[in-house]
């Protein structure tokens, strides 16, 4: 049972990418992590809003993961009045950025997307800091981590980006029952690892979702348990999990973290701040993915 349990979690991507989605490999399923192409799609909304006539600087990572934001980010600002002015990739086995970042710099853009992950993330921040540069700034979601925000020092303040999770290192967040849960257990059984890191929550809430979904599978094989994972209803209140938020997919829909919170980093307090509502935007991954990437 440990081994047929152990091959399905092996193919439960710890990814936004869209091809987890595919609906021609049923044995995939993609995190809580946002859909990359709907951080775009709030990102660009945003931009509309508040920046209407800004000039776009682009980094992304050499793969897949890079490519999800540079395609949804060009189909999306078609037809509006956003423009990329300068696009540059690094490579995505490593975390060196700053020749790109410089050169981003001086393209006269006044946004900057940063669709890295790791210590690509810090690093870009802190190159655009040398740089002199201070666009208005949007960060991949899976580098929401206190860790990588610190690393990227007065770079990070003011940044934007998305997550599905309570920030743990928000004392606002302290007195919630699933966060004293979540800082208690991990501290009882992982007593080194800082509770305050949303990369540590990802991992707890992760553990949580798939816990709902052995409880939802009438039976514990493969078989069931991907069925189950597959159908549904809605997930609430697992790890730490933004309140109010559930997470559904179905026979139509193999997305799971579609509600999200937009956020921006306080360097100051040391935390991410909600900037706006709630977003609600549930079966629409497959509509504004690239199709190229969803059916690759």
């Amino acid at each position: 049972m440990i081994c047929e349990l152990t091959s399905y979690c092996r193919r439960w991507g710890s990814s936004g990418a869209v091809q987890w989605g595919n609906p021609k490999y049923p044995f995939m399923l993609g995190s809580e992590l946002v859909p990359y192409p709907l951080e775009m799609q709030v990102f660009v909304n945003y931009l509309k809003q508040n920046k209407p006539n800004t000039k776009i600087a682009l980094l992304y990572a050499n793969d897949d993961f890079g490519q999800s934001y540079r395609e949804s980010l060009q189909d999306l600002v078609k037809g509006t009045t956003l423009t990329i002015v300068k696009e540059a990739s690094y490579n995505a086995e490593g975390s060196e950025v700053k020749a790109q970042v410089t050169d981003l710099a001086a393209s006269g853009a006044d946004t900057f997307v940063l669709g890295g992950t790791l210590l690509a993330c810090p690093n870009a921040l802190n190159a655009a800091h040398d740089a002199g540069w201070k666009p208005l700034t949007y960060m991949s979601g899976t580098c929401v981590s206190k860790l990588l925000f610190q690393l990227g020092g007065d770079g990070a303040d003011g940044v934007l980006s998305v997550t599905p999770l309570l920030d743990p290192a928000d004392p606002a967040n302290a007195s919630n029952p699933a966060m004293v849960l979540y800082k208690q257990q991990v501290a009882k059984y992982q007593p080194k690892a800082d509770t305050g890191d949303g990369i540590v929550a990802y991992g707890w809430s992760t553990a949580a979702v798939f816990q709902q979904i052995l409880e939802a599978s009438p039976k514990l094989d493969r078989g069931s348990v991907m069925e189950a994972a597959r159908t549904l209803a809605g997930v609430k209140a697992a790890g730490l999990q933004v309140p109010d938020s559930t997470w559904v997919t179905s026979a139509s829909d193999w997305f799971l973290g579609e509600t999200f919170q937009l956020v921006k980093y306080n360097k100051a307090a040391g935390h991410t701040e909600a900037v706006g509502p709630l977003l609600n935007l549930d079966g629409k991954t497959a509509t504004l993915s690239p199709q190229d990437l969803l059916n690759s």
